[in-house]
């Protein structure tokens, strides 16, 4: 039955994704020490809570080596690095899953998580920022169907950038926009648009 086939490989989709996703969570630099076996075993639990079911032992296997294989990837693990930022650990300030509320360009309330916000300060104050959002898939997509790709996921990423300016009280070109598309091994800075100066 091919429409049992397709739900199973969807559910497997949402599975893998799902735990990539929380395995990025856990990631504040590249650097750091890896996850110890009780806190993987928390991710698992976190995963399967967010699902409303069990993972198969295959599924989580096989996203966590895709997620060795990503940050093993020399332009992502770049990005988990605090060079990328041009500053020292102790001046970025790493804030995974922050939470967004605002409205788009059309009026529309935008509710969300920002997988990655990296704030740099100088003397205390947050003088810049990066909003960044995971992407797993996109592996065979030619450049063109890539780009289109990329400008499906801008609006949203534009939405959460005007959340941290205003928050933060940053102008637009302190506010990076950054979509990691971690199994493409690829990370593009969006521009961002002329309307979103404060």
């Amino acid at each position: 039955d091919w429409s049992a086939l397709l739900q199973t490989r969807k559910t497997e989709i949402l599975d893998r994704g799902t735990v990539l996703h929380e395995r990025f969570r856990q990631v504040e630099w590249a650097d750091d020490d890896d996850p110890t076996a009780e806190q993987l075993r928390q991710a698992r639990r976190t995963v399967e809570r967010d699902l409303g079911r069990t993972i198969t032992d295959a599924t989580w296997a096989e996203a966590n080596s895709a997620f060795s294989v990503a940050m093993n990837l020399p332009q992502i693990q770049d990005t988990f690095l605090p060079t990328t930022h041009v500053a020292a650990k102790g001046d970025l300030d790493v804030r995974n899953e922050f939470p967004v509320l605002t409205r788009d360009d059309q009026g529309r309330v935008v509710r969300g998580r920002l997988d990655r916000l990296v704030l740099r300060r100088e003397g205390g104050d947050v003088v810049e920022a990066w909003v960044m959002d995971h992407k797993s898939g996109s592996t065979t997509l030619d450049d063109s169907a890539f780009q289109t790709r990329i400008d499906h996921y801008t609006p949203q990423l534009e939405a959460y950038a005007k959340v941290v300016q205003e928050r933060w009280g940053l102008p637009q070109t302190k506010v990076h926009c950054v979509l990691i598309f971690f199994e493409r091994g690829e990370v593009v800075e969006v521009p961002r648009s002329a309307e979103s100066s404060p």
